[in-house]
């Protein structure tokens, strides 16, 4: 007998009414995904069975915007019993929760889809900053804390912190964290309301694309960054060149102010759901008297969907293109990047 991909999770979740329509009905699609979650959080803690959804995600282990979920908008449910998932293995419920985020990540569609970066560029992201075991690494725009993962399982420091506006991404984040036994602290907050007296090492961000707060995003990751530290921002490739909106005058700011250390131009289409959009990374540091400027755009190949991808095999090619000259890598002295009035392509 043969079952649907996700009939044991399901079938455990046929007792909780979750609401159809309204703004219940969001609150009720969050909760399809927190029930189960409990559920696999009490295994692993091994509770009985007949724990509730509050006992199973009371403990010291659970990520903050879980407690707070069922504390608050989810509180109906939190003296349920997760008996029905007795027999549900950790693993179906593990595969259950990933595959509906990601579902409802893909309806979204366009510029409401969370940007997830796929393992190659995490690990491009991650080199690039150099993680070391001593340091405080944040992500400014969480999103689905896929970096946060990829650098928790791979590169152990002593901090790891995620910022992220949207209470419901923050959630998902948390609970995608967990499932893969990484413990960020993902706080809920505006990246450029945040206190500037705590400074890291390492920083992440991903401001908007096109947007107005792009410079502001830059110029607070400038605030939070140590004297010692690194950050890689990804940005569209226009920032580079184009002189209105204040573009211009940023890069001079930058590149006077010895920030920048690094450019890195992406091939197209690698940072979904912006497949037409040319990103690059910027690398920023201080006191810096020269950029290395990586031309990586060539370095991809086609999806089997046609999509453009990076491959794990360049990811490591583009980071090693960093230290060294190439014919598509050098280093160019700031008061060179003067002469040619700040363009940084």
């Amino acid at each position: 007998m043969s079952y649907a991909k996700h009939f044991y999770t399901e079938r455990a979740l046929e007792k909780f009414n979750f609401p159809a329509t309204g703004d219940a009905a969001k609150i009720g699609q969050i909760a399809n995904l927190v029930i189960p979650f409990a559920a696999y959080a009490a295994k692993k803690n091994g509770l009985a069975a007949s724990v509730t959804i509050g006992e199973a995600l009371a403990g010291d282990d659970i990520p903050s915007a879980l407690k707070e979920f069922i504390a608050g908008d989810g509180a109906e449910w939190a003296k349920s019993s997760l008996e029905t998932f007795e027999k549900v293995s950790s693993d179906d419920i593990k595969t259950y929760i990933t595959d509906k985020i990601e579902e409802e990540n893909s309806r979204a569609g366009g510029r409401d889809m969370v940007v997830t970066l796929p393992p190659s560029l995490n690990d491009l992201c991650a080199n690039t900053l150099g993680i070391k075991k001593d340091d405080s690494v944040i992500d400014l725009g969480a999103g689905f804390a896929s970096f946060l993962i990829h650098a928790g399982k791979n590169f152990p420091s002593k901090k790891l912190v995620g910022i992220e506006i949207n209470r419901r991404i923050r959630l998902y984040g948390s609970m995608l964290a967990y499932l893969e036994g990484v413990s960020p602290d993902i706080q809920q907050g505006d990246v450029l309301q945040l206190d500037e007296s705590s400074l890291y090492e390492k920083i992440l961000a991903i401001p908007e694309f096109g947007s107005d707060m792009v410079i502001p995003f830059i110029e607070k990751v400038l605030k939070l960054l140590s004297d010692r530290g690194r950050a890689v921002v990804f940005l569209g490739q226009g920032f580079l060149f184009n002189e209105g909106r204040g573009l211009k005058e940023a890069r001079q700011k930058l590149i006077d102010g010895g920030f920048v250390e690094a450019v890195i131009e992406l091939p197209a289409g690698v940072l979904l759901p912006f497949s037409a959009l040319n990103t690059a990374l910027l690398v920023l540091s201080k006191n810096n008297k020269a950029v290395r400027v990586v031309d990586a755009s060539g370095f991809h190949e086609n999806t089997r969907r046609g999509a453009s991808a990076l491959t794990d095999e360049a990811a490591k090619a583009i980071y090693e293109m960093i230290g060294k000259d190439s014919d598509k890598s050098r280093s160019i002295k700031n008061e060179e990047i003067k002469t040619k009035d700040y363009d940084l392509t």
